[in-house]
C-alpha cells in the first residue's frame, strides 16, 4: 500500500485527487504532503499542506491536532496563492509558513 500511495502522489494530477474518496485524500496528505502551518478556531483546527501543485486544508472537528480520520470534518483543496491570505495575515501561522 505505500508504494502505491508513493506513486500517486508523485503522478496524482489535481483533478485525480480531487475525485478520491476523503478517507483516501487524508492518508496521501498525511503521508506525502508538505506540512505548511496550522489554525486553531474554539472548536476547530485546521492543517495546512502543499501536495504537488496545489494546497490541501485539512479541517478537523476538534480544537487539536488529532491526525485520526474520524475527526476530520472537511478537506479543502485550492490551486491559487491568493488563498494562502488567512494564513499570511495571521503572525502565528505566518511564522510557520515562512520557516520553510
Amino acid at each position: 500500500m505505500a508504494n502505491f500511495l508513493n506513486f500517486l502522489s508523485m503522478s496524482m494530477r489535481y483533478e485525480d485527487f480531487l475525485n478520491m474518496p476523503m478517507e483516501q485524500m487524508a492518508e496521501i496528505v498525511w503521508a506525502h504532503g508538505l506540512f505548511l502551518t496550522e489554525k486553531k478556531y474554539s472548536t476547530r483546527f485546521v492543517e495546512l499542506y502543499a501536495l504537488n501543485n496545489f494546497f490541501v486544508e485539512i479541517w478537523f472537528a476538534l480544537p487539536q491536532n488529532i491526525r485520526d480520520f474520524n475527526f476530520v470534518l472537511i478537506i479543502k483543496t485550492f490551486k491559487k496563492v491568493k488563498a494562502l491570505d488567512p494564513y499570511l495575515f495571521d503572525e502565528e501561522s505566518f511564522s510557520l509558513i515562512k520557516s520553510y
